[in-house]
């Protein structure tokens, strides 16, 4: 995939040199680099989002499932009408 990015000229030029003295290319640099960071990232999870803020009952999946059954049932009910 092509992507087109805006980087100060500094770093630029710098990446580029990095490349050039690894004998890569700038594209195989940013690559490598995206991938380093990639990997160290926290792996998305399948948790409920409130749950990644909260942290409550990461021991108790039976809870968890049943408080994201609520939140899912009182959810289906808003109307958007009804904020605005």
């Amino acid at each position: 995939m092509k992507t087109t990015i805006d980087l100060d000229d500094k770093l630029f030029k710098r990446a580029k040199a990095i490349a050039a003295k690894r004998g890569v290319s700038f594209r195989a640099l940013v690559t490598e680099a995206l991938m380093r960071i990639a990997a160290e990232a926290p792996s998305v999870s399948n948790e409920p989002s409130w749950m990644r803020c909260f942290g409550a009952f990461k021991d108790s999946k039976d809870e968890t499932a049943q408080i994201q059954t609520t939140i899912d049932a009182d959810f289906s009910r808003v109307d958007v009408e009804d904020w605005k």
